[in-house]
C-alpha cells in the first residue's frame, strides 16, 4: 500500500505534524497505525452516508425525474456545501489556498473526466435497479488495481490480486444471470443492456481516476491537508458540474425541470428535496473518498467502495422493494469475500512491516 509523505490531521482544534521530509529526502516516512486508522475510520463514515445517493438517485427516475444530463449534474453539484468549512479552515489558519498551482491544473482536468463518467453512469441510474448498478460497480476494483499498476507502480500481493478475481468473477456472474425478471416496468431490453453496458464504462473510466488522483497526492511537493483535500475536491467537482451545465443548455434541461418537479408523482417539494439530499450524499461520498485517497491507496479505496455493496443491496431491497435473485447473491458474496480478502492480505503487510521496523531498530540500538 503506497504511503504519502505527509498528512496534517484536524481535531478538536487541535494540529499535529506527522514528519514532513525535506526536498532532498528519498524515503517517506508512513503515517503512524492509530492516526491512519482513524482517518480511514472517518472517512469510510463518510462514503457510507453517502451511499444514500445512489438510493435517492433512483427515485428520482422511478418516479417520473428523465433529465439525463442533470441527474449527472446532482452527482457532483453539491460541492458549494465545502466552501463553508474551507472557509474556517482558511481562516483558522491565515491561509488563502493549500494547494499548489499544478495540483489545481490537474483537478481540472481530473474534473472534466469525472463530468463524462458522472453521465455514463447516469445510464445505469436510470435503466438499472440499484442492486444491479451497484454489483456492476464493483468492477471498478479490477480496472483500479490495472490502472494503478501502470500509474503508481501498485505492487500487487497474492491477497490482492484474490480479491480483484473474486470480484470480475463476480460481475460475470451477474451478466450471465441478468434477464427480463431484473428489467425495471417501462424499461426496454435496449436501455436495459445500455445501462449495463454503460455502467461497465463508467467503471472502466472511474479506475483510471482513482490512481490518478493518488499519483496527484504522492507528486505533490507539499504537506498534505485536509484543507487540500477539500480544496481538491471542489475543484473536481466544480468542473465536473461544469461539463455537466454544457450539456444541460444543449438538451434545454434548465427550461424542463420547472415542469418535471411540477409533474414529479411524489410532488413539487419532494422532488427538490430528493434531487437536493441526494446531491449532498453524493458529496459526502466522494468527499469520503478523496480522503481514503489521501491517506491510502487507490486499490483500497475502490475495495472499500465495493465493501459498501451490502448497505446499497439492503436499502434497495427494503425501501425500493427491487428483487435481490440467486446471480445477486452469489456475486454479493464473492464480492465481499474478496473486500476480505484484501484486508486481511494489508493486515498482514501491517504486521510485516511492524516487525522490520521493530527490528532495524534493535539492530540500531547494538553495539
Amino acid at each position: 500500500m503506497h504511503h504519502l509523505p505527509h498528512f496534517e490531521l484536524l481535531a478538536g482544534g487541535m494540529e499535529e505534524d506527522y514528519g514532513l521530509p525535506t526536498s532532498n529526502q528519498t524515503e517517506q516516512p508512513c503515517l503512524s497505525g492509530h492516526l491512519k486508522l482513524t482517518l480511514i475510520l472517518v472517512n469510510s463514515s463518510l462514503m457510507l452516508v453517502g451511499t444514500g445517493g445512489p438510493l435517492l438517485h433512483r427515485v428520482y427516475f422511478l418516479h417520473g425525474g428523465r433529465r439525463m444530463w442533470f441527474s449527472s449534474f446532482i452527482q457532483i453539484g453539491g460541492w458549494p456545501v465545502l466552501l463553508i468549512p474551507l472557509w474556517i479552515y482558511h481562516r483558522r489558519h491565515n491561509m488563502t489556498c493549500s494547494s499548489s498551482k499544478s495540483v489545481i491544473a490537474a483537478c481540472c482536468l481530473v474534473g472534466l473526466v469525472t463530468g463524462v463518467n458522472c453521465y455514463l453512469l447516469t445510464f445505469g441510474m436510470a435503466y438499472l435497479p440499484i442492486t444491479t448498478s451497484a454489483l456492476l460497480s464493483s468492477t471498478e476494483v479490477a480496472f483500479v488495481s490495472l490502472f494503478a499498476f501502470f500509474i503508481v507502480k501498485h505492487r500487487f500481493t497474492p491477497f490482492s490480486v484474490n480479491s480483484v478475481v473474486l470480484m470480475t468473477l463476480g460481475t460475470v456472474v451477474l451478466g450471465m444471470g441478468h434477464n427480463s425478471i431484473d428489467r425495471p416496468v417501462g424499461v426496454t431490453k435496449f436501455q436495459y443492456s445500455l445501462g449495463f453496458l454503460m455502467t461497465i464504462v463508467a467503471s472502466a473510466l472511474y479506475g483510471s481516476i482513482l490512481p490518478f488522483v493518488e499519483m496527484i497526492y504522492t507528486k505533490a511537493k507539499q504537506k498534505i491537508t485536509y484543507g487540500m483535500v477539500m480544496e481538491m475536491q471542489i475543484t473536481i467537482s466544480a468542473f465536473a458540474s461544469a461539463f455537466c451545465v454544457v450539456g444541460m443548455i444543449v438538451t434545454r434541461d434548465f427550461q424542463v425541470i420547472s415542469k418535471e418537479a411540477r409533474e414529479y408523482e411524489l410532488g413539487e417539494e419532494k422532488y427538490y428535496t430528493v434531487v437536493i439530499l441526494g446531491s449532498l450524499f453524493w458529496q459526502m461520498y466522494n468527499l469520503g473518498l478523496m480522503g481514503i485517497l489521501s491517506c491510502s491507496s487507490s486499490l483500497f479505496a475502490g475495495v472499500l467502495g465495493a465493501a459498501l455493496l451490502p448497505v446499497s443491496e439492503i436499502i434497495a431491497v427494503v425501501f425500493l422493494h427491487e428483487r435481490f435473485n440467486n446471480e445477486k447473491g452469489v456475486a454479493l458474496v464473492l464480492s465481499l469475500w474478496g473486500f476480505f480478502s484484501y484486508w486481511y492480505g494489508e493486515l498482514q503487510q501491517m504486521k510485516e512491516e511492524k516487525l522490520k521496523t521493530k527490528d532495524n531498530s534493535v539492530q540500531l540500538q547494538s553495539p
